[in-house]
């Protein structure tokens, strides 16, 4: 028997007044005894239960997607954004709440596995087959487990099953794209062992849209495998392993399939006609290919043990391995291993009517290990590698004070240290990580959330803040942990009907780490901290309404504010202000779904995209001395103003049976992008005060990169 209905037996017998354990990271929660409508309640997409604002994005969201990767499940859901970093290399960072990728935690089944190392590639590793939801956590101090989640946490939950059963899942469309996936599930023991098997292949071509022999969008294979079986020991004991294997690869820059096996030894400029990037590209292939690869093994156990009438103690053990394998076009080769694993012991109890206590101790342990023929071995520089350890104490006091108002006040104890043993540097510290939420029902409509955490990260790798690493190398000058401190409110209503929702959520950064550029062409950069403090407010207004014929409305606005100098510290320009608006009918056997999303106009020079450059050419390097000669200079400064735009994404599905669906998707049905407007990604970048110092780069990225898309799906379930 699960520990919800354990506490919830133990709060009935203790005189039926309302307790509730916080949502946290563990997904087991307590239903709501105050409730209007039990449809709507199903139907909302915040839990009303959870004393945090957790939204929900369901399986049936993720198919109207056609998401085949974590990236695309969760861009444009509320406080989410999806961004590319690297038009060649495709790499994806998964922002929340207007913060860097890096303050995202991801999590599977409540347990941390990603890390800043993994997630630059690592999200579009996770494969959509075998998750049944993904639940958003905004703000820092979203989970016991991981205070390092300053932006906020998605969990992603697979799933559990209650039968037997079967899926395939089969689409194929333009431009390369593919996928094919299943599920299947078994159950024995009358129940008490549950299995599940999953995996996923999926695939999506380039995209040249200018025709000029420099693709904007890469080819990109995924794959992954996930196996899960969970078992009753007894009437008091459960055990659950899980094991995934995934694996992405990643062909970028060329548009004829050329797949370099080893660096460029000479890096002269790649050429284009007239030096133009918006025009023609002259040269090899393999100049401008990005080849990355990469594979993760994860492998997760967790025990539960009740302990009395109400209290349980959870054990979990986990382990993930990641290897990439990457030539960058710019001329040289990388490789890392990198190895995390996360421990926790967990013990919850009610201590009276109104109180339910958690305490616990958690500890992690991060290995990275790099290699690299052309920077270690050819130009000597000191490799990346680091150690990360971390151990924590950690407290929870669910109070519930009346029928009105709940109070989650914890706190976490950690002991953090990071080694970087090529750069001679260690950062050691212990620190404290309050957080108070505070859940008020006004009735049994309205609920508003009050949260305040401060949460921390150890700033680990150069992967953060630049495309892979530098060609130059780099230093760590890091001398502290980065700190934040977050507060947010955020209220709903839920009518039988009618949903409405908004929040704002403010964050104060301390020692933020980032990249200084060299100064001069051929020094090394340097991995340090900001001296001052950095200010992000994330607002967010939400409706839904669902008529009794079939139709859903929803409509949503956002806006992102970062302080300037935050925005010079980013690697590529961000969303700053949102609308979607999302149409669902169902009649018949047909579904259909449209959604609409609306990004506003940003300045990019405040990006540093004014560092971007369209062409070069030759000047005198000294008009008043010709016996100098010419040298190379960047001009025509490239777009600095995003416009605003909107993309399309249409969807109808029809069940001529219960267990069978056809459907047809159009993805960005308007089909723009911002090479299709005339500033494609490529650009000659600008680096430190000398104009001679810039080479070629595909990050001068601001809108969609992959056009119009159709696709035809089959999916059954047996």
């Amino acid at each position: 028997m699960s520990n919800v209905r354990l506490i919830l037996m133990a709060s009935v017998l203790l005189f039926a007044v309302k307790t509730s354990v916080a949502a946290d990271d563990n997904p087991e929660q307590l239903p709501e005894v105050i409730v209007t409508d039990e449809k709507s309640l199903e139907q909302s997409r915040i839990d009303r239960g959870a004393v945090l604002p957790t939204e929900r994005i369901s399986k049936k969201r993720i198919e109207q997607k056609r998401a085949q990767t974590l990236a695309e499940a969760v861009a444009h859901e509320s406080g989410v954004d999806t961004q590319t970093s690297c038009a060649n290399c495709g790499a994806k960072r998964v922002t929340i709440n207007g913060l860097r990728g890096e303050h995202t935690t991801i999590m599977v089944d409540g347990v941390p596995l990603h890390s800043a190392v993994s997630s630059f590639y690592g999200v579009d590793a996770v494969p959509m087959a075998g998750v049944e939801a993904i639940d958003v956590i905004r703000g820092a101090g979203a989970a016991l487990t991981a205070p390092e989640a300053i932006g906020g946490v998605l969990n992603i939950i697979t799933e559990t099953p209650k039968r037997p059963f079967a899926t395939t899942n089969l689409q194929g469309g333009t431009a390369n794209t593919s996928l094919l996936s299943g599920a299947a599930a078994e159950t024995a023991l009358d129940g008490k062992f549950r299995f599940l098997a999953a995996g996923q292949f999926a695939r999506q071509g380039l995209w040249d849209i200018d025709k000029n022999g420099v693709s904007e969008f890469p080819e990109f294979t995924n794959a992954g495998v996930i196996v899960k079986a969970q078992t009753d020991l007894t009437a008091s004991q459960s055990l659950e392993v899980r094991y995934a294997w995934q694996s992405i690869s990643i062909l970028g820059g060329t548009t004829d399939g050329t797949r370099p096996t080893t660096f460029l030894t000479n890096v002269d400029s790649p050429s284009f006609d007239g030096n133009d990037v918006s025009r023609r590209y002259l040269d090899s292939q393999s100049k401008i290919a990005d080849v990355i690869g990469l594979k993760r093994h994860e492998l997760v156990g967790r025990f539960k043990q009740r302990v009395g009438a109400a209290s349980q103690l959870q054990l979990t053990t986990s382990g993930a391995w990641q290897a990439q394998d990457s030539i960058y076009f710019h001329g040289y080769d990388y490789t890392n291993r990198d190895f995390l694993s996360f421990s926790e012991i967990r013990y919850t109890t009610p201590l009276n009517v109104d109180h339910v206590l958690t305490l616990g101790a958690d500890g992690r342990l991060q290995n990275m290990n790099s290699s690299s023929e052309k920077l270690y071995g050819i130009k000597n520089l000191p490799p990346d590698d680091f150690k990360f350890q971390n151990g924590a104490l950690y407290a929870q006091d669910t109070w519930s004070v009346n029928e009105s108002h709940e109070l989650s006040l914890a706190s976490r104890f950690d002991y953090l240290s990071v080694k970087w043993p090529f750069q001679n540097r260690i950062v050691e510290r212990f620190l404290v990580s309050p957080r108070v939420h505070w859940k008020w029902m006004h009735d049994a409509q309205w609920t508003s959330r009050l949260s305040y955490g401060r949460g921390y990260r150890a700033p680990l790798s150069f992967f953060e803040s630049q495309h892979g690493l530098s060609e130059d190398g780099f230093t760590i000058g890091l001398t502290e942990i980065e700190t934040a401190h977050s507060l947010g409110y955020a209220a709903h209503h839920l009518t039988n009907r009618w949903e409405f929702g908004g929040g704002v959520y403010g964050t104060l950064l301390q020692n933020t780490a980032y990249a200084e550029e060299s100064q001069n062409a051929g020094d090394s950069a340097q991995f340090k901290n900001y001296s001052d403090s950095l200010g992000v407010v994330s607002s967010y207004l939400s409706g839904i309404y669902r008529a009794e014929n079939g139709w859903t409305l929803e409509t949503s606005i956002e806006d992102f504010r970062l302080a300037k100098a935050y925005k010079r510290l980013l690697p590529n320009a961000v969303t700053e202000q949102r609308a979607r608006l999302r149409i669902e009918k169902t009649w018949g056997g047909f579904e259909t779904s449209l959604i609409c999303t609306v990004i506003g106009s940003r300045d990019l020079a405040l990006y540093r995209y004014d560092q971007h450059y369209l062409t070069y050419e030759e000047v005198p390097a000294d008009p008043n001395n010709p016996a100098l000669g010419n040298v190379e200079e960047v001009s025509a400064r490239k777009n600095t103003k995003a416009p605003l735009y909107a993309t399309l994404d249409f969807t109808v599905a029809y069940h001529p049976a219960h267990s069978i669906e056809f459907s047809a998707s159009v993805l960005n049905l308007t089909s723009f992008t911002q090479t299709g407007y005339g500033d494609s990604p490529l650009a000659w970048g600008q680096h430190g005060p000398d104009p001679r110092h810039f080479h070629l780069d595909n990050m001068h990225v601001w809108g969609p990169l992959r056009g119009r898309v159709f696709i035809l799906g089959l999916k059954t379930d047996l």
